[in-house]
């Protein structure tokens, strides 16, 4: 029986020790979920707020925040598209040349 209490002893300190000194993050994440549902967003999902409140407590801040990065992956995707759509219709030799050697150019000022 003695050894059982030990065992019990360890455990509830192993509970007591995974606790977290503070409340802190507790109470930043309500005051998020706060800011984010309000009397107007009163009918959202509890999916849709626990991915705000994800996102609101894990991003950036707007400060430092470069979007130059996703810039330029939406003018390559979109670049990309326009040369795939250029190649499915019909259009003269001539015109596919330029439109391609535009493309290329682009693609080259990106990179």
């Amino acid at each position: 029986m003695h050894g059982r209490d030990v065992d019990l002893a360890l455990k509830l300190v192993e509970l007591v020790l995974a606790l977290p000194p503070t409340s802190v993050k507790n109470e930043t994440t309500f005051s998020a979920m706060k800011l984010i549902k309000h009397k107007r967003r009163g009918k959202m999902s509890t999916d849709t707020l626990n991915d705000l409140v994800a996102i609101h407590l894990e991003a950036p801040s707007i400060a430092l925040f470069n979007p130059d990065d996703a810039i330029m992956e939406w003018m390559v995707c979109s670049l990309y598209f326009y040369y795939l759509f250029i190649l499915t219709i019909n259009i003269s030799v001539g015109a596919y040349d330029i439109v391609q050697y535009i493309i290329l150019q682009l693609f080259y000022l990106l990179f």
